[in-house]
């Protein structure tokens, strides 16, 4: 009998370790031996940061993943909200590398990952109200976020992106007066990612 209380708390203990283990930091990075092509779609906030009104939007990209990195080329169109009597509507198109770092491994349901990347965008900004015009941005700046990734490299993602604009296009309003984008793009976005073959 005591031989069988014995193994039973055995039995007992090593269930516990177990279940722990589903929930400790991730100490292995899995390897992706290929890279895996992916195509993504998002919606963000744009411009919480900046006097302007805020601007919703979405975005399509394609790249790939290869271990711990990923490369994506993605395409926005933000609707902007009336400012100073001027709507703006930016169409841009920017390259996000990125590296995934994982920190939980949650067994046969993936892995959460904080992702670090650069931004480079370029595009224009027609607009129009008691301004009309057409502007040519360019931007660069930088994206953090966490991921929710799954074995076959489809994802999850939530993001924070800051882009400092290069390129800010003026427009003349019917009040003579000019109206310039402002300095720096704000970004709060989630997104899927999904592969494709």
């Amino acid at each position: 009998a005591t031989d069988l209380v014995a193994v039973l708390v055995a039995g007992a203990e090593d269930d516990l370790v177990a279940d722990l283990t589903d929930l400790s930091p991730r100490t292995e990075v899995p390897v992706l031996d290929e890279m895996r092509p992916l195509f993504s779609m998002a919606g963000h906030i744009a411009g919480l940061l900046t006097p302007d009104s805020p601007m919703f939007g979405i975005a399509f990209g394609v790249g790939g993943r290869w271990a711990l990195w990923s490369l994506r080329a993605e395409g926005r169109l933000d609707i902007s909200g009336d400012d100073r009597g001027i709507n703006t509507f930016p169409m841009v198109i920017s390259a996000v590398p990125c590296v995934h770092l994982p920190i939980f491994d949650l067994e046969s349901d993936g892995d959460v990952e904080v992702s670090g990347c650069a931004t480079a965008s370029g595009g224009i900004i027609p607009a129009f109200g008691n301004g009309i015009g057409l502007g040519v941005y360019a931007g660069a700046g930088g994206r953090a976020g966490i991921d929710w990734r799954f074995d076959d490299t489809s994802a999850a993602r939530l993001y924070l992106q800051l882009e400092a604009g290069l390129l800010r296009p003026t427009f003349q309003t019917s009040s003579d007066t000019s109206y310039t984008t402002p300095p720096v793009n704000f970004l709060v976005g989630g997104a899927v990612d999904v592969p494709s073959f």
